[in-house]
């Protein structure tokens, strides 16, 4: 093997450690190192690049029981699926931002910035759905402007909006 090495003018692999070392070099020549080395020749080898994977988000089951009928067998369970996504959709350092505005807030955990992104991801959510409910409605496919208007006159809780759109 040795002699088709030197034929081919490829050097072995354990020509890598240097002659001075007597202990490296008496492991060479007991065939360690090249046996942990486990390369032949000194080609190089393709190494696969790293591969980028996307994490999904997570997703909630969530077990509901029913009362109603009084069995406590797991007949009456429901399982529902919630696809809540974990990464925010919002700007983390605007909606930080708006929260430093407060004087009397000085210091803010992360957790917290990013539990008002995803109440401010669902309000919007939510504004948008009532909106859309009006579009679907009026037999559009765009919403406008006046959409968002009847959801907001129509629910209660966001009557505190109607000072605020054009």
């Amino acid at each position: 093997m040795d002699e088709e090495r030197e034929s081919s003018g490829v050097q072995p692999a354990v020509d890598i450690i240097p002659e001075s070392d007597p202990v490296q070099q008496e492991l060479q020549d007991d065939g360690f190192v090249e046996e942990m080395l486990n390369l032949p020749t000194r080609q190089a080898t393709a190494v696969p690049a790293p591969t980028v994977v996307k994490k999904s988000a997570p997703r909630r089951e969530i077990v509901v029981r029913s009362e109603a009928r009084g069995s406590d067998k797991g007949d009456d369970l429901e399982i529902i699926r919630d696809d809540l996504s974990v990464a925010a959709r919002l700007p983390v350092g605007r909606i930080k931002n708006i929260m430093k505005m407060d004087p009397q807030a000085r210091n803010m955990a992360g957790d917290s910035v990013y539990l008002m992104c995803k109440a401010a991801e669902l309000f919007i959510e939510q504004v948008a759905q009532q909106s859309w409910y009006f579009t679907e409605a009026a037999s559009r496919k765009t919403m406008s402007g006046n959409d968002v208007h009847s959801a907001v006159d129509s629910q209660d809780n966001l009557r505190f909006l109607e000072d605020m759109l054009p």
